[in-house]
């Protein structure tokens, strides 16, 4: 399978579990939070407080859609499209970093610690076939 084919398939299965997560995010947000703690709890990290606030969580739906967005038209047309990927690398490697950075500046949300265990590979492999595929001769 040629790079650009390849990166337009990562692309369409990321663009469904951007809507499908930030649709979760909206629709049970506390939920999150349960799945959050099977995981933190295995890692022996305490659990992280169930936040109150939805402004936040308005704003992580948002970024969701525009997730959702960009997957999809690099999905639809990767070549047309080919440099939109950036934008989703650059934030799934700014989510790694602000998780990673609030974590150490709060270490009792470990949920700020599994963002970045969870968008680091997703930003890399994104990066890579990204990487690939502009490197790829014109068809």
């Amino acid at each position: 399978m040629d790079a650009r084919r390849l990166l337009g398939r990562w692309m369409g299965i990321s663009a469904f579990l951007y809507a499908t997560s930030g649709a979760f995010f909206a629709a049970a947000p506390d939920l999150v939070f349960d799945l959050i703690h099977l995981f933190t709890r295995a890692l022996d990290l305490p659990d992280s407080p169930y936040p109150a606030e939805r402004f936040w969580l308005t704003l992580a739906i948002s970024m969701m859609l525009m997730l959702t967005m960009c997957c999809a038209m690099v999905a639809r047309d990767p070549v047309a499209y080919l440099d939109v990927t950036m934008v989703v690398v650059a934030s799934k490697f700014m989510s790694t970093a602000m998780g990673l950075i609030y974590y150490q500046l709060n270490a009792a949300d470990p949920a700020l610690l599994m963002i970045g265990l969870t968008d680091l590979p997703l930003g890399v492999v994104t990066l890579l076939l990204y990487r690939r595929a502009k490197e790829a001769p014109a068809a």
